[in-house]
């Protein structure tokens, strides 16, 4: 009987889960007298790309997407180079204060980094970098997750590998750039897309160093599209549904190596 009832009320969650989506993306197709209509209809009913068009033309949209694709970019890049230089040395090399050093990672995985603002703003304030990509990117260039994951994923590599590759020769930045590297592809992967989806959906701290308009993300630009159409909630819900568009698609496409990445070294 338990295992009849599990089915129905994982799919009764999952509707629950979906359904403000569904909304959002029927309101966004809808024009503003469907929308608050009572009773609502569920179903669409004379459903229009226009509010897409409009929505695109009326505010810099393409600017906006831009400015996420840059941050979002080079936020990925640099977060999955240190933090696999950064694993792979936790992992395999001996130095000094190595576990102290892990410990301060484990450590930064458990505050969160709205803790972290003042300090960092008064850092970014002082290298010049308000209204500037580097400022957004940088104080988050590398995750301790994304350490974490990739040095259990380093750890699950056979020490034979290394040995042999020792003995042919190899030196340590050659180990982790020609064997380690392809052999944690599905973590590395995971981090990547953890970082891209982060720093696309960020607001807090773009909010706080991008006051100049022209640099502003997509997700400012929705915060500023609820006082412009506080009143046209249609096409607020348009340019949400085109900023989630992007990061759906890429998990979509990579959702394979979710799972084995991030189980990739568990119990190491």
């Amino acid at each position: 009987m338990k295992n009849g009832l599990r089915p129905i009320l994982l799919s009764v969650v999952a509707l629950l889960c979906i359904f403000p989506f569904y909304w959002m993306v029927l309101a966004s197709l809808r024009s503003a007298g469907d929308i608050f209509q009572f009773p609502p209809q569920l179903l669409p009913v004379n459903i229009s790309l226009s509010n897409y068009s409009e929505i695109w033309n009326a505010v810099p949209m393409s600017l906006y997407f831009f400015n996420t694709i840059v941050i979002t970019i080079l936020t990925a890049f640099l977060n999955v180079l240190a933090s696999s230089l950064t694993g792979f040395a936790l992992a395999r090399l001996q130095f000094n204060g190595k576990k102290l050093l892990f410990l301060c990672v484990l450590s930064a995985m458990i505050f969160p980094k709205e803790i972290m603002m003042i300090p960092l703003f008064s850092i970014t304030v002082k290298l010049g970098l308000i209204d500037n990509y580097w400022g957004v990117v940088l104080p988050f260039a590398i995750d301790a997750l994304s350490v974490f994951l990739l040095r259990q994923a380093y750890l699950a590599i056979p020490k034979e590998i290394e040995e042999a590759a020792y003995m042919d020769g190899c030196k340590p930045f050659s180990l982790w750039l020609k064997i380690m590297q392809p052999m944690v592809k599905p973590t590395l992967i995971v981090v990547a897309l953890f970082s891209t989806m982060g720093a696309w959906s960020d607001f807090m701290w773009p909010m706080i160093v991008l006051q100049d308009p022209q640099y502003h993300t997509v997700q400012l630009g929705l915060q500023g599209m609820q006082g412009t159409f506080v009143n046209n909630f249609r096409f607020i819900a348009a340019g949400a549904v085109l900023s989630i568009i992007p990061v759906f698609v890429i998990f979509i496409v990579f959702q394979k190596y979710f799972v084995k990445g991030i189980f990739a070294g568990v119990g190491k």
